[in-house]
């Protein structure tokens, strides 16, 4: 199979990302907590909205995605936990601590390549 390209890698990433958000968001409102499910379904649309104009988005506006995916999955975590849930929270930790080690990573990248470019000049 052949290897994707990296904006096509990037689609991938946010289409994926989005499908928990998108149950988390049915599963709030199902029952009951429509405001909690409103917030979950917003980003999973930002992130599907995301693929669409992926190529326009800045740097900072990908990092920025990603510190309110893992901001809004930390709060899955504490609202599945309120719950009484055992293993969700869990799961939705791991997710928030993947999005900030993402958005870590994109900051981290982009540093490097600007320091790179200085150290050309």
């Amino acid at each position: 199979m052949a290897r994707l390209a990296k904006e096509q890698r990037q689609k991938l990433a946010l289409a994926v990302g989005a499908i928990p958000f998108l149950a988390a968001g049915i599963d709030a409102i199902t029952m009951g907590d429509t405001l909690f499910g409103a917030v979950n379904l917003a980003m999973a649309i930002l992130n599907l909205a995301a693929i669409r104009f992926l190529d326009r988005y800045s740097l900072q506006a990908n990092i920025l995605l990603a510190v309110l995916n893992a901001f809004v999955a930390l709060l899955v975590a504490h609202n599945y936990n309120l719950a009484g849930k055992t293993g969700l929270p869990y799961a939705w930790l791991l997710i928030s601590i993947g999005y900030l080690g993402a958005a870590g990573v994109m900051y981290f990248r982009a540093g490097r390549k600007v320091s790179q470019h200085a150290a050309k000049d």
